[in-house]
């Protein structure tokens, strides 16, 4: 079959599954366990806008007896994110010119967007797939040494302060410029791993764009 799931849904599917696998162990009842399927089912089919008859069967996890056999077919039809050259790189980010993807990050197509440090000038780049279409942002970042919940995935881990300055301009006012700061994960890899829902994620980086 085609890939057609985004990274994020398949780390929400594998959270639902972990919740129905630890219900099992614990041999919760059976009504409870029933409870707890119908939601996840519900849950999993409203991540996604359309599917296939094939796409639905697919995705209904109460059709395998063994949830790790279920969660092994899901990840194969996960969809690559897209490869950032140097070229694409310098497309989207055409003022800072010495940008490059760790080497470490290039070869990985599992993730949501991708995030990295250019030690050289303190700032940290996101990528992402916006309807269709790649954008990238470059801000500063200040690292806080300490554990708070991210903008983006909603989760508990290491953050950075990531300041962006936005497109905005004001033609009566050339030194105006508007900035937008948020507290997000420190390791954009550890970001994705937890990122269930892009929206947050999109919000930010389509104000910072926004002219």
């Amino acid at each position: 079959m085609e890939p057609f799931i985004r990274h994020n849904q398949v780390i929400f599917i594998e959270k639902q599954m972990k919740q129905i696998i630890d219900g099992q162990q614990k041999h919760l009842p059976k009504s409870v366990m029933r409870a707890l399927t119908e939601e996840a089912h519900f849950k999993i089919e409203a991540q996604f806008i359309q599917l296939t008859e094939e796409q639905r069967q697919l995705i209904d996890f109460t059709r395998y007896e063994n949830k790790e056999m279920y969660l092994e077919q899901i990840k194969a039809c996960e969809l690559d994110f897209p490869v950032v050259t140097l070229t694409e790189l310098k497309k989207l980010l055409p003022k800072y010119k010495k940008l490059k993807v760790p080497e470490e990050l290039a070869a990985n197509t599992k993730r949501s967007y991708l995030g990295f440090d250019d030690v050289r000038s303190h700032q940290k780049v996101i990528v992402a797939e916006i309807a269709g279409e790649l954008c990238a942002i470059a801000g500063h970042f200040i690292d806080k040494h300490q554990k708070n919940i991210c903008a983006f995935c909603g989760c508990t881990n290491e953050v950075v302060y990531f300041t962006a300055k936005t497109h905005a301009r004001d033609p009566k006012n050339p030194d105006y410029y508007k900035t937008i700061s948020h507290l997000i994960c420190k390791d954009s890899e550890v970001c994705n791993a937890h990122l269930t829902d892009l929206t947050k994620l999109h919000d930010y980086m389509e104000e910072v764009l926004k002219k």
